[in-house]
Parts: structure tokens; sequence; C-alpha cells
């Protein structure tokens, strides 16, 4: 008989899903004894063990009540705390370079890598730091004929603390107007890149610029445009804008909403 000082363990065990006979102190917040703890344990340190906690997992998640429980834990503050204790214990740079070389982590990036996005981005950079051998994707696109004709593009945008010497990506705790990096006026994300005119316009002369690196990782996929510059850009305006008068497409691109938002609505006007 259950007492307050005293509770039933409640793993079940069996086809019969019978529930283990053994009790424990009721100050333990746990609800399996020791001994159904240990044997879960072992049992999750199986391959079948392991596929039948990642199954239950998935199905728990799927719940109503699993939901609610992953939205209770996952708040933008949560996340940030246990990120942060994570990067500090070492245990991000380790999940991350395990993540790579892992065969998931290998097939992620190859899809990555096959994207017309990261190809471009990749070859300008190697265009505009010269190490280049034979460029092909932006004498195709019609923007740049050459490494020198690239790197004299991104000179003429240079403000008046850029020089060849502080360009670099961004890192954590950088100031801002010390380094910049390669940028676009509107972002390559509002873009459709299977499609080759929406690429010759969001890798156009008009778009890239040398932007502070700061400034640039701060903006990501958000407007840095006021309604003037935008107006002055309408002939790269991404397809979306197509047939909306001026204060619509300001209207559209200054929400600065997330690239989900602007994805899904990509997809309804197609």
């Amino acid at each position: 008989m259950e007492t307050a000082e005293l509770k039933q363990c409640s793993r079940l065990s069996g086809k019969e899903r019978r529930r283990c006979n053994h009790w424990f102190s009721a100050a333990d917040k746990r609800k399996m004894c020791e001994r159904c703890r240990k044997t879960s344990v072992r049992g999750g340190q199986t391959e079948k063990g392991k596929a039948n906690q990642s199954n239950a997992h998935a199905k728990y998640r799927l719940t109503e009540k699993g939901r609610a429980n992953q939205a209770r834990h996952d708040t933008p503050e949560k996340n940030k705390i246990r990120w942060e204790r994570c990067k500090a214990s070492g245990r991000a740079k380790v999940n991350k370079k395990k993540y790579h070389q892992s065969a998931k982590g290998k097939a992620t990036r190859k899809r990555h890598d096959a994207k017309p996005a990261y190809q471009l981005a990749r070859s300008l950079y190697k265009m505009v730091t010269g190490v280049h051998e034979n460029p092909v994707r932006f004498p195709e696109l019609g923007v740049f004929a050459s490494n020198a004709d690239a790197q004299a593009h991104l000179e003429s945008t240079f403000a008046t603390w850029m020089n060849w010497h502080n360009q670099a990506a961004h890192r954590t705790g950088m100031e801002p107007n010390t380094y910049w990096q390669m940028g676009h006026r509107i972002p390559k994300t509002w873009y459709r890149h299977e499609d080759i005119e929406e690429q010759k316009k969001c890798w156009s002369r008009l778009n890239l610029f040398a932007q502070c690196a700061v400034e640039n990782t701060k903006a990501k996929d958000r407007n840095i445009l006021t309604r003037e510059q935008w107006l002055m850009l309408k002939p790269i305006w991404p397809k979306q804008c197509a047939f909306m008068t001026n204060e619509e497409a300001w209207a559209w691109a200054r929400d600065n909403v997330d690239n989900r938002t602007r994805r899904e609505e990509r997809k309804a006007r197609a």
C-alpha cells in the first residue's frame, strides 16, 4: 500500500505492461527505482534500445502534450542560456566536429555545397581575393569578366576606413568599422536562386558592395535600405515585387519578416 513516505516505481515491463513492484522514498523526485533506472540505461546503450528511445521521443513530440512541453522549454531566453553554457564547456565545438564527420553531416554539407547561392558566393570570394584560376560563373552571368574586374568593383564601394588588408569574416567581439566583407544591398535570401535571371539580379554590381562585417552579420536577411535607396534599386527587385506598385513593394521590403515567411511567400507566388 502506498504511503506518504513511499511511492511505487512507475516503470512498466513485459507484454502485459506490468508495473514494477519496488517502492522507494517519496522525497525522491525521480519516477523509477534505482534498479529500473540502471536497467533503462543499459537498455538504452544497445542499438535496439537507442532506436526505441528515438521512436518514443519522436511520437511524444507529435502529441499535444509534447508540443506544449517543447514550447515551454524552448523559449529564446532558455535557448540562449543553454547555447552559451554549451559553448563555455567546449561541448559545442566537439558536437559540431562530430556531426560534420557523421554520415548525416556529410550529406547535409553536400546538399549545402550544391546550392547555387553557396557556389556563387564561393566563386566571388575567390575572385575578390585573386585566387580564382578560371572563373566561369560570373562571366556567364555577365557580371564580372575577371578577378581584377571583381576587385575593382568592390574597391569602388570602399568606405574611407576600408582597404585590402582589413577584409575578414565576422568574429565574436569584433568592433564596427574595423573589418569588411562582401555584402548585398538586397539580401540574397530574397531571391530564387533556381532562376538564372534572379541570380543575375542578386549578384549584380548594383547589389554587391563592401560592407562592414559587423553590420552584415547583424542585418542577416533583413532590410537595411531607406525608401529612396530601395526605389533606386528597382531594376534588381526580386520577382515577388514584379506586379507591385512602388509603395506596395516598399511596404513588403521594410516588413523585415524572417526568411521562412519570405520562402512561403515565394512558393505562394510561384
